[in-house]
């Protein structure tokens, strides 16, 4: 986050945005983890079949890679976006998410 408010790519108006993206990163660890744990495959009534795990990272992948386009933090991106030279940092921007809880 600070490097995205150094070069002007991230604002306050882009607060839902960047929440988005920290709970579709969480969802992707914790679907990760899950199928560490259990695997690819888990069994059910019907014998093995792909854990839904699989499922909800895929998405979570997907939606962190949207937003990874929109704040230019993929190298195809970041040549479709101008940024700024560095400037002071948003104090609101910075007190708002250094004070939200971790999840």
């Amino acid at each position: 986050m600070p490097l995205l408010l150094e070069i002007k790519v991230l604002s306050t108006l882009d607060r839902a945005a960047l929440a988005a993206y920290c709970t579709a990163y969480q969802r992707w660890i914790l679907a990760e983890l899950e199928i560490q744990k259990r695997g690819l495959l888990v069994e059910s009534p019907t014998g093995p079949r792909k854990n839904p795990a699989v499922t909800i990272s895929d998405h979570a992948m997907k939606l962190m890679k949207s937003f990874l386009i929109e704040f230019g933090m993929t190298p195809a991106a970041r040549t479709r976006i101008q940024m700024e030279p560095p400037c002071e940092h948003d104090p609101i921007a910075e007190k708002y998410f250094r004070e939200r809880p971790r999840v």
